[in-house]
C-alpha cells in the first residue's frame, strides 16, 4: 500500500498551517479511498526537547500514521539550480516515494537543486512550490507537480497568483525567485536571482 507523506513546521511552541495540512491529508484520503488517520492527534504531541527552535514533523501515513518523527529544521541554501524536464513524471499527491526527485539531483549533481518544467512550463523545485517576482507581482506556476500547502495559503490571502510561466519568464523576465514550502515561509525562504538558474542542455 502506497504510503503518503506530511512535513509540518513547528516552531517555538505552535503548529503552522496546521489546518491546510489537515484538508489536503483529507482531499488525499478520500482519493486513495482511506478513512482519515484516526491516531493523528497523538503524533502531534511534541516531546519535552521540542519546546523552541525550529521542527520539521515528518508523519508518513495511509489507513493509519506509519511514522512521525521530529527533525531539527534548517534551511537549505542552493547557489546553483538547473532547469530540467519532467516527461511525463507525476506528483499530485504528496507520496513518500521521492527516488524521481532522487535520481534527478543524482543526475544534475551539479547543480544544489532542481526546478522541473513539463511542456514548456514551470512547475516546482524538487521539494519547493516557485515564485516568480515580475513587473512587481508575484507569479506561482499555474500547474505545479504539488498544490503546496504555502502556496494555497498564499493564493487564499492574494498575496501571490496563479501564472503559466516558461523557463524565459524566470531567466529573462524575474527580477527575483522565491522557493516556498510548509517549513519555509515567504519571509523566510530560499531567495534566489535569475543568474542562479541555469537551463539544462539535455535536461530530459
Amino acid at each position: 500500500m502506497s504510503l503518503l507523506l506530511e512535513s509540518i513546521l513547528y516552531q517555538n511552541g505552535r503548529f503552522s498551517l496546521l489546518d491546510y495540512h489537515i484538508l489536503r491529508m483529507e482531499k488525499c484520503c478520500r482519493e486513495m479511498g482511506w478513512e482519515f488517520p484516526p491516531d493523528l492527534d497523538r503524533h502531534l504531541k511534541p516531546s519535552t526537547r521540542a519546546v523552541d527552535g525550529k521542527y520539521k514533523v515528518r508523519i508518513l501515513y495511509n489507513r493509519k500514521i506509519g511514522q512521525s518523527e521530529w527533525i531539527p529544521y534548517k534551511k537549505a541554501s542552493p547557489e546553483r539550480v538547473g532547469i530540467v524536464n519532467a516527461g511525463d513524471f507525476s506528483y499530485s499527491l504528496k507520496y513518500a516515494d521521492r527516488s524521481f526527485f532522487t535520481e534527478q539531483k543524482a543526475k544534475w549533481s551539479i547543480y544544489d537543486d532542481l526546478i522541473f518544467e513539463k511542456k514548456g512550463l514551470i512547475t516546482d523545485s524538487s521539494y519547493c512550490n516557485l515564485l516568480a517576482r515580475i513587473n512587481d507581482r508575484w507569479l506561482t506556476p499555474a500547474k505545479p507537480l504539488l498544490q503546496g500547502v504555502r502556496r494555497s495559503y498564499l493564493l487564499d490571502r492574494g498575496l501571490v497568483v496563479t501564472a503559466d510561466l516558461s523557463p524565459e519568464h524566470l531567466l529573462e523576465k524575474a527580477t527575483e525567485i522565491r522557493l516556498i514550502n510548509a517549513l519555509m515561509p515567504f519571509d523566510d525562504c530560499i531567495v534566489l536571482k535569475p543568474e542562479q538558474i541555469f537551463m539544462v542542455e539535455g535536461g530530459g
